[in-house]
């Protein structure tokens, strides 16, 4: 799952607490299904907010979503380096 995607956000590492709150709540409350939406993509989007929330897991998914394999030593793809411009 790409977790920016999910809550239309730019790939980017640095990104605060509170701004990833505030996207959380306004994607969720057009999916909730008590609004017409479906279940599974509430808790899709739920579940998006708690990977962009620890700077550990959004750095991990940034390595994965350019095919990088989390587990390999040493150096850090390119595009990955590229979001850390305001880390």
């Amino acid at each position: 799952m790409d977790a920016f995607e999910v809550l239309g956000l730019e790939r980017r590492l640095a990104l605060s607490v509170e701004e990833l709150d505030v996207r959380v709540r306004e994607v969720s409350g057009r999916v909730h299904p008590d609004v017409g939406g479906c279940a599974e993509e509430f808790e899709e989007v739920r579940k998006a907010g708690e990977v962009l929330k620890r700077g550990s897991r959004r750095a991990r998914l940034a390595v994965e979503l350019v095919g990088g394999d989390w587990a390999e030593r040493g150096g850090v793809p390119g595009e990955v380096m590229d979001l850390f411009g305001k880390v």
